[in-house]
């Protein structure tokens, strides 16, 4: 991830979960610091952190704890989210040559296993990682 694009990540995790915490943790390490990439520190998500299809007065009333790894946006055991502006036209991966694209394959040189997707209110070379509770 040396020499690429630049990037700004956050990475939010399961709050309960021990091994969510140190894969988070783990993530931000081998990521930042490095010179082109600000890393902020992997917290536990929280209910400022729902995605906008999860806001409205019915799912805020739904806080079964297995939903709310989903309501953050967790769709694996490792989801990755980035602008549609950072997409690949055809799939919602991220286009070559961007800070998303250089983190993607990483974690995948990793052996992470990940799931793309895209949120419209991230900025151009923002990701937000969701580390939530094997599956």
């Amino acid at each position: 991830m040396d020499g690429k694009a630049a990037g700004l990540l956050e990475i939010i995790f399961t709050g309960e979960d021990g091994e969510a915490q140190l894969t988070a943790m783990a993530i931000a390490s081998v990521v930042g610091p490095k010179p082109n990439w600000k890393v902020g520190i992997p917290r536990p998500y929280s209910e400022e952190d729902v995605i906008p299809q999860f806001r409205t007065p019915e799912m805020k009333k739904k806080r079964v704890q297995r939903y709310s790894f989903q309501r953050v946006g967790g769709l694996s055991d490792i989801t990755v989210w980035f602008s549609p502006a950072d997409a690949a036209d055809h799939l919602p991966t991220p286009k070559a040559d961007t800070a998303v694209d250089a983190l993607w394959k990483g974690l995948i040189a990793c052996g992470f296993r990940s799931v793309p997707a895209t949120h419209p209110e991230l900025p151009t070379g923002a990701i937000r990682i969701v580390v939530g509770p094997k599956m």
